[in-house]
């Protein structure tokens, strides 16, 4: 199997060596060029990225790798897996330092983020109300920012 190989799930190389947790793996395929974005086509798990299932195994230091290449953090699963984001991943299977990690990196998370069955991803790892503290922090932080460097257009119409 090459590195753009895909198996009849489309998972190539770089989905099983995130899975796994197998770093060197991974920087070699990313070295290679395969695209760190690269998603599935499984019917049960549709648009999954590397990302997505090295947050749902825990995997930290391939997380970190994938976020140094590109990788997006807020990457949504396709419509029939429920939209799911990494952080949806890491949630449901409650690796918590994940999730931290994830958050401390720039995950997003908005009101509108739920999945099909409209659960936010906290819903599935309670205890996290921290994570919603930093994201509305940090949401909080950015907009007032923005609005202090755009410029001021007061027009009026007539």
């Amino acid at each position: 199997m090459s590195s753009t190989d895909r198996d009849d799930r489309g998972w190539t190389l770089l989905h099983i060596g995130a899975r796994k947790g197998d770093l060197k793996l991974v920087k070699r395929l990313l070295e290679e060029g395969i695209d760190v974005n690269v998603r599935t086509w499984d019917p049960k798990l549709v648009g999954m990225t590397p990302l997505h299932l090295a947050a749902q195994g825990g995997h930290l230091q391939v997380m970190d790798e994938l976020l140094k290449r590109g990788a997006n953090i807020d990457a949504r699963t396709k419509q029939g897996a429920c939209g799911w984001t990494p952080l949806h991943n890491a949630a449901k299977e409650r690796r918590k330092a994940a999730i931290k990690f994830l958050i401390i990196h720039g995950a997003f998370l908005p009101l509108d983020i739920n999945d099909c069955r409209l659960n936010p991803p906290l819903y599935y790892c309670p205890g996290l109300e921290w994570a919603t503290k930093i994201s509305l922090t940090r949401r909080i932080l950015v907009t007032t920012a923005l609005k202090a460097i755009r410029p001021q257009h007061q027009t009026k119409d007539r």
